[in-house]
């Protein structure tokens, strides 16, 4: 699958309410992929992420606790599966800048959809050790291009 049709999905998956909810449709999403576990946590991370960022419910809401188990769960997996792909190492570095960066919700809905060209641009709003992650995912990217 290349990182077109992945983002597609991932984006397509913010919209699904039972993906939204947390359950586990669309796991199959990803089914023959060599990347499927990492893919399809991903989805259901970004599906997480929705809920827990929407208008009625906020970050520290109780009724967020299910949804951040489900990041942690997915956290978990990507960050404890050996990615086979250039997608799947991706998605690692994605998940890493995620979790180690300080930014503003633009920058966390922008590394959410996985949109580098925002996160390039706007790399004065990340600390600095973002730099090198942002740099291995023009790298990815550039190597999927050739």
């Amino acid at each position: 699958m290349d990182r077109r049709t992945f983002i597609a999905a991932t984006s397509t998956a913010l919209l699904a309410p039972a993906a939204a909810a947390g359950s586990p449709a669309g796991e199959t999403a990803f089914a023959t992929d060599p990347d499927a576990a990492i893919l399809n946590a991903w989805q259901r991370r970004v599906a997480a992420y929705a809920v827990i960022n929407s208008e009625t419910l906020g970050p520290s809401d109780k009724a967020a606790d299910p949804h951040w188990h489900i990041v942690d769960e997915c956290d978990k997996l990507i960050q404890s599966t050996v990615a086979k792909t250039p997608l799947g190492i991706e998605t690692q570095i994605w998940v890493a800048l995620h979790n180690s960066a300080a930014y503003v919700l633009d920058e966390e809905n922008a590394i959410l959809r996985m949109d580098l060209e925002y996160v390039a641009q706007h790399t004065d709003d990340f600390d600095w050790a973002a730099m090198p992650m942002v740099a291995a995912l023009r790298s990815l990217r550039a190597m999927g291009d050739a």
